[in-house]
């Protein structure tokens, strides 16, 4: 009988304390009953605040911003080294915005687990909170003892009854709340844990974005090209995309575009070429004229000498070195100018023959299964799934983080790049073999016509807000969708079969 009243109230001043801890926990859940008393609700927006203020903080310092312009300042004149660290800034990006996606989802998947746990412990308020009265009235009137008061030995058989009855079922739901308690607390530190990896991977991906930009707009200074060609260029592709019917129709026009483009840099620079042997010639002239003219004042100082005293000796066989002198030089600058004109007339020889564009390292069609997807994300809508107008898709759209970078996916010249109608912002890449690459829904371009690409090279960047123009098909937010399109022959191909094969997980 004394163990049993032991229990008791060992129980009854653990399941006390137990409530006392508990408390300040149920200040802290994000999904409340509209019940919920208005001190809870406001921590709860408070603590969802914090979070979105994490996930908006993509600042970068002035320090680390001055340190990433010396790195780029290091390589600036090299075309390959910049390709080179543009391909592999990208990936890191790309990595970067990988992480950031998967700690979001873990983060939404923590906030249910720990709101569950909350409202499951606010649900069962009421119960714990009579057991817990029961108790403290029961603490006010002990029962008697047996071996105390034996003359109460009916009450003291009831109580022990009673507790019998009680206390395992106090241990049960005292045990659940316990569990329920280090389980919450537990959840509490993994979001705090993921709420700064978030942050920290966050302040990455903004250095490594500045670092992008500043090497996108050294290329574009090396790329050569001035504004009034841009602006010429942006002209002809506004005529092009007006005479356009559709998709295939333009492509075709862009292709005749680069051809006729490529036919007026190869006569540009065979004219160069002619004028250059022309020039040569002239030189080749003059050294042949100087030489005569060297000569025959030879011959003339040879004939003063012969004639002239002993006296002139002396000043005609100064000429006669000054003559042959210039004799050597006129024949030296003579073989020069022969040789540059050799050297010239093989330059135009290599030019005709060699391909008017550089070629992707590898056919396209031999890629099966090798090329990374442009963007990291989610694939939302795959080629041939519903698009959500009633028509089956012609191409993968990736549900992608806010300003991500997108990379080429395979080496190929840039057929086109700029606005097209209600695909927004549209980049064509030629890969060769017939086979064209689509991209649409970009916020901005980083690539201009003509241009060629590497597989990896970023291209451009994705905005903040997905555009409805891109995708009819639903997302759970409004993160950008990119449109990836594969076309061989002017008809859209399903991608799928290109992409690598990555495995579950995080990246």
């Amino acid at each position: 009988m004394a163990t049993a009243l032991n229990k008791f109230w060992a129980w009854r001043y653990l399941l006390a304390a137990i409530f006392i801890i508990a408390a300040p926990s149920l200040h802290a859940q994000t999904l409340l009953p509209e019940d919920m008393p208005p001190e809870i609700r406001q921590s709860l927006e408070k603590s969802t605040a914090e979070l979105n203020a994490i996930l908006d903080e993509r600042g970068v310092t002035q320090q680390r911003a001055k340190e990433l312009e010396s790195e780029v300042e290091a390589i600036r004149k090299d075309k390959a080294a910049i390709t080179a660290a543009l391909i592999q800034s990208a990936k890191t990006e790309k990595k970067l915005a990988a992480d950031i996606f998967q700690l979001q989802e873990d983060l939404l998947a923590l906030e249910a687990q720990k709101a569950d746990i909350q409202i499951g412990l606010w649900e069962r308020r009421g119960a714990l909170a009579e057991v817990l009265a029961a108790l403290q009235r029961m603490g006010l009137n002990p029962p008697p003892a047996l071996l105390v008061t034996p003359e109460d030995a009916l009450g003291s058989v009831r109580s022990s009854i009673l507790l019998s009855a009680v206390v395992p079922h106090m241990r049960a739901e005292t045990e659940i709340l316990i569990a329920d308690i280090q389980e919450l607390d537990q959840i509490t530190g993994s979001i705090k844990s993921e709420q700064e990896k978030l942050k920290s991977t966050r302040q990455e991906q903004a250095e490594e974005q500045k670092r992008l930009s500043l090497l996108v707009e050294e290329k574009k200074k090396l790329e050569g090209q001035t504004a009034a060609e841009l602006a010429l260029q942006q002209q002809r592709m506004a005529e092009l995309l007006a005479q356009a019917e559709s998709m295939e129709s333009f492509i075709t026009s862009l292709e005749d575009e680069a051809e006729r483009v490529r036919r007026e840099a190869e006569e540009k620079l065979r004219a160069e070429e002619q004028a250059r042997i022309e020039e040569e010639q002239r030189k080749e002239a003059e050294a042949k004229a100087a030489r005569l003219a060297a000569e025959k004042a030879r011959e003339e100082a040879e004939r003063a000498k012969r004639e002239a005293d002993r006296a002139k000796q002396l000043a005609a066989e100064k000429a006669l070195r000054e003559a042959e002198t210039a004799r050597l030089e006129a024949e030296r600058e003579q073989r020069e100018a022969q040789l540059r004109i050799s050297e010239a007339r093989q330059r135009a020889a290599e030019l005709a023959a060699k391909p008017s564009q550089i070629a992707p390292a590898a056919p396209f069609s031999t890629r099966g299964g090798q090329l990374a997807k442009p963007v990291s994300g989610r694939t939302i809508t795959a080629f041939g799934d519903d698009d959500g107008l009633g028509q089956r898709a012609q191409g993968d759209t990736i549900e992608t983080s806010p300003n991500a970078i997108v990379t080429a996916p395979a080496d190929g010249k840039v057929l086109y790049a700029g606005p097209f109608r209600a695909y927004g912002n549209l980049l064509i890449i030629d890969a060769g073999e017939e086979y064209h690459l689509v991209l649409a829904g970009m916020d901005r371009i980083d690539v201009a016509q003509g241009q060629f690409v590497l597989e990896g090279e970023p291209v451009g960047a994705m905005g903040r807000i997905r555009l409805a123009s891109v995708t009819a098909a639903a997302t759970k937010n409004d993160n950008p969708t990119l449109y990836i399109e594969f076309r061989k022959n002017s008809k859209p191909i399903n991608p799928s079969p290109w992409w690598e094969k990555i495995s579950a997980g995080r990246t």
